[in-house]
């Protein structure tokens, strides 16, 4: 057992648990543990997209003031913004509301026309009746700002310690390191939360979604981040590639028991999403899907575009695989003490 006690072991050296090691550090003592502090777990693998406008007030002003955090770090930040996109009138009346809701909230957001959503992002909408622009949306990189707030943390005292958890014990942590006393513990692992603490966790469950990025192309006028939230698609371009995912399938629930195999959050691609990414696909003009695909496909159905999509990925043209999320029942963070000195974060 090491001899210093700290005030607080944080155990998940991400974008939260690197943040929270920075802002404790100057107050008290602070141990920062994960088991590969080059951060290539849930927030090495996170897009980092980051939409500020939620139903819930409380998380609309988080993610706002966490926008102002990133943009204070260099590299930390890419302000693309986001648009929205309806393909039916419904889905257009559902943008109005939501801008009304930003607007009432500070947020700056602007129902757009159809030739107007197509000239902010020619390369990913086609058909459309309009959309609603976020201008101050846009993505993070969780990296970056890991490794600046892991900096951050050392430089205040802060301890950095490359290690497995093996257990809690009251008022220590064990690991592969050996046995290490702390008052208490900050759990901020992503979806490695439920092998730690399976039964305060129980509420909270790993899925699967399906994403490919393109094959590689010129860098171009960048685009804002696109989302078609009628049909729970959202694309985004990534400087010399593009990427798209879906939501629009079943459930795919990753067991517990499975997650200690994966060092990322992600995993092998699942064909039960190759569907769902050709009807996505569909959305895109014929240029910007023939680079996901390897060729072009026009006029051919969703089950030929599945089985191209496979084929592109087999043969290197792209690159598709299962991204894993941790969600709730109600869609909610899962924030809070879960036990006597153990908190998820």
């Amino acid at each position: 057992m090491t001899a210093t006690e700290y005030d607080i072991a944080i155990i998940g050296a991400g974008i939260v648990g690197s943040s929270l090691a920075s802002h404790l550090a100057p107050h008290a003592r602070v141990l920062l543990l994960d088991r590969d502090l080059a951060v290539r777990g849930s927030s090495g693998h996170n897009p980092g997209f980051v939409g500020q406008l939620n139903r819930l007030p409380p998380l609309t002003e988080l993610a706002r003031r966490s926008v102002r955090a990133y943009s204070t770090v260099p590299g930390g930040f890419e302000n693309s913004g986001c648009l929205e996109v309806a393909l039916t009138k419904p889905e257009l009346e559902m943008l109005r509301a939501r801008g009304a809701l930003a607007r009432a909230s500070g947020m700056k957001a602007t129902l757009v026309s159809q030739a107007e959503a197509r000239r902010l992002a020619p390369a990913f909408v086609e058909d459309c009746v309009g959309g609603l622009h976020f201008p101050d949306d846009g993505s993070a990189d969780p990296k970056v700002l890991a490794k600046h707030y892991q900096a951050q943390a050392a430089s205040a005292g802060a301890t950095l310690l490359a290690a497995d958890v093996l257990a809690f014990k009251e008022g220590a942590v064990e690991t592969s390191e050996g046995v290490i006393k702390a008052k208490r513990v900050a759990v901020c692992t992503g979806i490695w939360g439920t092998q730690l603490l399976p039964l305060p966790m129980a509420g909270a469950v790993v899925v699967g979604q399906g994403y490919a990025y393109s094959s590689t192309r010129r860098p171009r006028t960048a685009s804002p981040i696109i989302r078609w939230p009628g049909v729970q698609v959202y694309g985004r371009d990534h400087g010399d590639r593009d990427g798209i995912g879906s939501y629009d399938h079943a459930p795919v629930h990753v067991p517990t028991s499975d997650i200690g195999g994966h060092s990322t959050a992600a995993s092998a691609w699942n064909k039960a999403f190759t569907g769902a990414l050709a009807r996505a696909l569909a959305l895109l003009p014929e240029q910007t899907a023939a680079r996901f695909y390897g060729r072009t496909l026009a006029g051919t159905g969703t089950e030929d575009a599945a089985a191209a999509i496979i084929q592109a990925r087999e043969a290197g043209r792209a690159h598709a695989f299962n991204s894993l999320f941790q969600v709730t029942s109600d869609g909610y963070p899962l924030v809070g003490r879960v036990q006597d000195g153990v908190y998820a974060i």
